[in-house]
């Protein structure tokens, strides 16, 4: 089996409708200054140009201590018949996304590199996710969130957080 490997100049159209059709889970790889890695599962993330990808990172986690320290970063996006890495650097460009109803940041990446590595023959299986019952209010809260990353921090929507039934120690 060989892995394609197939570095691409950007997300294409195409690719990039499918990623804000599909919305893929990411896995977000970040060293801190000594170069120790860390790797953290990413949903909240738009595609918002062929270079161009926009995260929401909780301010409480490694992942944006270790970009205050070193701005490169590493992302595999895992989708049906989707495997793409992804490198790029990453600039906070704001402390607080208004959708969000706890402490999470808007994290601009501009992508220096894309190599899709899907596998010729293989069919590769997305990685999901559900809310239970008592976290569904979440759905709401997300929907918000992708779309303030996708407008980008001047053309943030008014719509506020949604804060019930959250826990402000949890996202």
């Amino acid at each position: 089996m060989a892995t394609r490997r197939r570095k691409l100049e950007g997300l294409d159209p195409a690719l990039l409708e499918r990623i804000r059709l599909e919305r893929p889970i990411a896995v977000l790889a970040t060293a801190d200054r000594k170069g120790r890695p860390y790797s953290s599962m990413i949903s909240w993330w738009v595609a918002r140009a062929p270079n161009v990808l926009a995260l929401a990172l909780d301010r409480r986690g490694q992942s944006l201590q270790n970009l205050a320290e070193n701005p490169s970063v590493s992302m595999n996006v895992l989708g049906e018949d989707l495997v793409l890495s992804i490198t790029g650097n990453a600039e906070v460009v704001r402390e607080q996304i208004r959708a969000a109803p706890f402490k999470m940041a808007e994290v601009v990446v501009t992508v220096t590199q894309i190599v899709d590595q899907t596998v010729g023959g293989v069919r590769f299986k997305a990685p999901s996710y559900a809310y239970d019952s008592w976290k569904a209010h979440r759905g709401v809260v997300e929907e918000r969130v992708l779309a303030e990353l996708s407008s980008g921090p001047a053309d943030a929507p008014a719509g506020g957080p949604v804060a019930a039934h959250e826990d402000p120690k949890e996202p």
